[in-house]
C-alpha cells in the first residue's frame, strides 16, 4: 500500500465527496461515494453499508458487486455477530462470512465488518471484503477505518434525518389538513366516505379501510381505497386475530410473509400491515387497517414502525371523537339546541360582564370581547374587528382584530380551542388570553390598524349604526353601494356578508364591532345581534373604567414626579444651609494655611520646598473655590471657560493622583494617557480638574488594602460617535458598584463612604452637564472587578 496518497489528501477528498452528496439529499449517494473513494483507497476488492429496519439490517449501498442486490439483500439483526456489530460496536475480524442467501457474496476469503455509530446512537454496519487474506492489514488500520467510518455517519445521519423530517412534516401537514376537513361539520358525511384515501395518503400506503358498527352492533364498511368492489372484508375479523394482537398491544406487522397467518391473506398483504379499533370510551364502534406502505428512499421495504403507530392512535381518537360529535349533534333537537344556545348566552353574558371588568387596558378588553365572537362555544364567528369612535376627528379608527389569514389558520386555531373544552369560559378565555397562542397566528392587525372610516355620508353603514344606536345584518354584498362605500376604505371586509353591531355606554355609541364568516360563507344569524349588542354594552363599560383607570394612573405617576422634584429641591435648600456653615468655619482655618505657605514660598531657599509650599499655596486656593461653589449647588453653575491644553491637565492630575495614592499606603499603578487627537480644549480648567480629581479620589477609595496589581487610568479619547466630543474615561480595578447602589450614585447626599456627605459625583455630574455633555457609570463583577465612569464633553465651549 506504499502507493496510497496521504490520510489527510484522502479525507479531504472524501469530506468534499460527502458534502457534494449531501447536498443532494439522496443516501443513496453518500453512500456509494463513501464505499467507492473508501474501498479504492485501501484496496478492498468489496463493500457493503447495512441499514437497520425493524427486525432486519437491509443492504442501502455495495462496491464491487452488482447494485441489483441493494434493497434485496436482508438479515436478521438477531445473529450473534451483527448485534455485537451493530449495537455493542464490537468489530470482527477474519475469514470470510456470507450471512445473506445471495452467493456472490461467497467468493471472498477475509471480512472486516465494523460498526456505523452517530455519537452513541447505531445507524448501521460496513462490510469490506478481499479475496486475498487481509486479515493482518485490517487490524493495521482498525483506528483509522474507524475515523473514516465516523466522517461518514455524519453525513449518513444528516441525510437520513433530512429525509425522514420532510417525509414526517408531509404526514403532519396530511394530518392537519384532515383534522380540518373533519371539523366542516356541514361536508362531514362526504368526508367520511373519502377517509379510507387520506389514511393511506398520510401512509403511503397501497390499501386502506374503516369499518363501522352500525346501531345493531354489526360491522359494515365506510370508506375503502385500493380494494376491488364486492371485496370480503370480514376475514379481518376473526377472533383469533383479535385475542392474538389487539388484546396483546401489536399494532403493525412486517414481513407478513412469515406470519402464521399469511396465507389466508396472501394477495391482499403483500408485505405490512398497520391496524386499531376505533375507540369509544370503553368500547370501540370499528376499526381501521392500512396495508402495504409503499416503500421510499429511507424505507426500502416499506415497513410501518412506532412512529406511524404514534401518528395513527391520535388519528383514531380523534376520529372517533368526530364521529361521536357529529351523531351526536344530529340526534339533538333542534329546540332543544336552540333553549341550550339561549341559556349558555345569557350565562356567557354574566361571566363576561365581570371579566371585562377585571382588565384595565383597553388592548386586553377588546382581544377578550373579540375573542368572545370567535370560539366555537359562543357565537364561532369567522372574523371580528373593533373600531372605537375618536371624536376629535369625527372618524372610526380600526384598533383590533381577530381574522385567521385563510381557512386552514382558522381551522387550527378553532381545532386548538377545542382543547381547552374541558375548561370553563373564564378558564378557557384566561388560557387564550394570557398564552396569545391564537394571536401569533393572526397577520391582519397591522393592515387592520392603519383603517380609518370617516361618520358622515360617505359611509352611511356606520354612520347609521352611530346615530341609531342599532345593529345592522348585511345579508347581501353584490352591487350594495353602502357596501362599495366602505371598500373605498378598507378591502379586509365586505365580500362575505357580514354584520356591525354598536359598543354603546349609556348614552352614546364609542365603536363598532364587525363580524363576519368568509371561510365557511355563512350569513350572520339574527338572533346572535341581540346578544352581540349586550356584549357591545359590557365592553364599553368596561372600557369607560379603562378610561378613568388610566387617567387615574396618569394622575398618580404626574404626583410622584411632583414629590420628587419636591424632594430635590429640599435637599438643595440643606445643601445651601450646610454650605453656607461649613464656608464660614473653613475660611478661619484656610486663611493662616495660605499665609504660611505663600510665606514658605517666598523665603525658602531650598527648591523642593519652595515647589511642595507652591502646591499647598494653589491648592488652599482651590479649597476656597470649592467652598464657593458648594455654596452655589443649589444655584446655576457659571463656567470660566479658557482654552485649556489636555497635557497639562494630564501632568497636573499625576502629581495630584500620586501623591493621594501614596498618601492611602495602597498599592495601585495610575495611568493617564492622551489618546485623542485634540491638543487643547475650551473648558472651566479648575471645574473640570475637580470632576476628574474627584472620580480618582473616589476609585483610591474603592479599591480594597493590601490589594496587588490593582491600577486606576484616566483615558483621554475621540468619542466614537461624534467628532464635536472627547471622551474621558476614569477606570479602575478591584472594586464593584451592584446595579441597585448604581441607580443612586448621582444623588445628593447619597453615599457609601463613612466619611463622605454624598455631594462629590453629584456636584460633578452638574459640572458635567454644564459643560453639555453627560456621564455614566459601568460596572462589572465577573472573573475580574472592574467600575468606569465615561464622561463625554464637547471639545469647545463657548463663554
Amino acid at each position: 500500500m506504499e502507493d496510497r496518497k496521504s490520510i489527510d489528501s484522502f479525507f479531504s477528498d472524501l469530506s468534499m465527496g460527502l458534502l457534494f452528496a449531501e447536498n443532494t439529499n439522496e443516501i443513496d449517494r453518500v453512500v456509494d461515494l463513501f464505499l467507492e473513494k473508501t474501498c479504492q483507497y485501501y484496496g478492498f476488492d468489496c463493500g457493503e453499508v447495512y441499514f437497520p429496519k425493524g427486525d432486519y439490517l437491509i443492504l442501502r449501498g455495495v462496491y464491487g458487486i452488482d447494485r441489483y442486490y441493494v434493497c434485496k439483500v436482508d438479515f436478521p439483526i438477531e445473529a450473534s455477530h451483527c448485534k455485537d456489530v451493530l449495537y455493542e460496536q464490537k468489530i470482527f475480524i477474519g475469514g470470510n462470512i456470507n450471512h445473506t442467501n445471495i452467493e456472490v457474496f461467497s467468493n471472498y476469503a477475509s471480512i472486516f465488518v465494523l460498526p456505523i455509530f452517530f455519537y452513541a446512537h447505531p445507524i448501521g454496519v460496513v462490510v469490506f471484503r478481499n479475496k486475498e487474506n487481509r486479515i493482518e492489514f485490517y487490524r493495521e488500520i482498525v483506528d483509522e477505518i474507524k475515523n473514516v467510518i465516523g466522517h461518514f455517519a455524519v453525513y449518513a445521519n444528516n441525510v437520513l434525518q433530512s429525509v425522514t423530517y420532510k417525509e414526517r412534516d408531509k404526514q403532519l401537514k396530511l394530518l392537519r389538513e384532515l383534522y380540518l376537513k373533519l371539523s366542516d361539520v356541514d361536508d362531514f358525511e362526504n368526508n367520511l366516505n373519502n377517509l379510507a384515501s387520506d389514511i393511506a395518503n398520510i401512509f403511503t400506503a397501497s390499501k386502506a379501510f374503516i369499518r363501522l358498527r352500525d346501531e345493531d352492533n354489526n360491522l359494515y364498511l365506510r370508506s375503502s381505497y385500493g380494494f376491488p368492489e364486492n371485496f370480503d372484508y370480514s376475514i379481518f375479523e376473526d377472533n383469533s386475530y383479535i385475542e392474538e394482537y389487539w388484546d396483546n398491544n401489536i399494532f403493525f406487522i412486517n414481513n407478513a410473509a412469515n406470519n402464521k397467518y399469511y396465507k389466508k391473506f396472501e394477495g391482499i398483504i403483500n408485505r405490512s400491515v398497520l391496524f386499531n379499533r376505533i375507540p369509544a370510551k370503553k368500547d370501540c364502534i370499528g376499526y381501521i387497517a392500512v396495508i402495504d406502505k409503499i416503500p421510499d428512499a429511507v424505507n426500502p421495504l416499506g415497513d410501518f414502525d412506532v412512529n406511524d403507530l404514534n401518528l395513527f392512535n391520535p388519528l383514531l381518537a380523534n376520529i372517533s371523537s368526530r364521529i361521536s360529535e357529529h351523531y351526536s349533534m344530529i340526534a339533538l333537537s333542534k329546540a332543544n339546541e336552540k333553549n341550550t344556545k339561549h341559556m349558555s348566552r345569557l350565562n356567557t353574558l354574566y361571566d363576561i360582564s365581570n371579566i371585562l371588568l377585571e382588565r384595565s387596558k383597553t388592548e386586553d378588553i377588546l382581544f377578550l370581547l373579540l375573542t368572545i365572537t370567535t370560539i366555537g362555544d359562543v357565537f364561532a364567528f369567522n372574523r371580528a374587528f373593533a373600531f372605537l369612535y375618536d371624536k376629535e376627528f369625527n372618524v372610526f379608527r380600526g384598533r383590533m382584530c381577530v381574522a385567521p389569514k385563510n381557512a386552514q389558520d382558522a381551522g387550527m386555531i378553532w381545532s386548538n380551542m377545542q382543547n381547552l373544552n374541558k375548561y370553563a369560559l373564564r378558564e378557557k378565555l384566561m388560557l387564550s388570553f394570557d398564552k396569545r397562542s391564537v394571536e401569533d397566528a393572526w397577520d391582519l392587525n397591522q393592515q387592520f390598524l392603519n383603517t380609518v372610516i370617516p361618520n358622515n355620508e360617505n359611509c352611511r353603514l356606520f354612520f347609521d349604526v352611530f346615530n341609531n344606536k342599532n345593529s345592522i345584518n348585511v345579508l347581501n354584498v353584490e352591487n350594495n353601494d353602502e357596501v362599495n362605500q366602505i371598500k373605498k376604505y378598507t378591502n379586509i371586509f365586505g365580500d362575505y356578508p357580514f354584520a356591525i353591531i354598536p359598543i354603546m355606554n349609556s348614552v352614546n355609541c364609542i365603536g363598532m364591532i364587525v363580524v363576519d364568516n368568509p371561510y365557511n360563507g355563512k350569513p350572520i344569524p339574527e338572533d346572535d345581534l341581540d346578544y352581540l349588542k349586550m356584549f357591545g354594552r359590557q365592553a364599553a363599560v368596561a372600557l369607560e373604567y379603562s378610561s378613568l383607570y388610566n387617567e387615574m394612573e396618569k394622575n398618580n405617576n404626574a404626583l410622584k414626579a411632583a414629590e420628587k422634584t419636591l424632594l430635590d429641591l429640599k435637599s438643595l435648600a440643606i445643601i445651601g444651609e450646610m454650605s453656607s456653615s461649613m464656608a464660614h468655619n473653613l475660611r478661619n482655618f484656610i486663611v493662616p494655611i495660605a499665609g504660611f505657605a505663600n510665606r514658605l514660598v517666598k523665603v525658602s531657599k531650598d527648591e523642593t520646598i519652595k515647589n511642595y509650599a507652591q502646591i499647598i499655596a494653589n491648592e488652599v486656593e482651590n479649597l476656597e473655590n470649592y467652598i464657593r461653589r458648594n455654596l452655589s449647588f443649589a444655584k446655576s453653575i457659571n463656567l470660566e471657560i479658557d482654552n485649556i491644553k489636555i497635557d497639562d491637565m494630564i501632568k497636573y492630575l499625576t502629581i495630584l493622583s500620586k501623591e493621594y495614592i501614596k498618601k492611602s499606603g495602597k498599592n495601585i499603578k495610575f495611568y493617564a494617557l492622551k489618546m485623542t487627537k485634540e491638543d487643547a480644549v475650551r473648558w472651566d480648567y479648575d471645574r473640570m480638574n475637580e470632576v476628574v480629581f474627584n472620580l480618582i479620589i473616589n476609585a483610591i477609595d474603592a479599591i480594597e488594602d493590601n490589594k496587588d496589581g490593582s491600577f486606576i487610568s484616566v483615558i483621554f479619547d475621540d468619542n466614537a460617535y461624534r467628532e464635536s466630543m472627547i471622551d474621558i474615561i476614569v477606570e479602575n480595578t478591584d472594586s464593584y458598584i451592584e446595579p441597585d447602589l448604581a441607580e443612586k450614585i448621582f444623588t445628593p447626599f447619597f453615599t457609601t463612604k463613612s466619611h463622605g456627605v454624598g455631594i462629590g459625583l453629584a456636584i460633578s455630574k452638574r459640572i458635567v452637564e454644564a459643560h453639555g455633555g453627560s456621564m455614566v457609570l459601568k460596572s462589572v463583577n465577573d472573573s475580574f472587578k472592574i467600575t468606569t465612569f465615561f464622561v463625554s464633553i464637547p471639545v469647545s465651549l463657548n463663554n
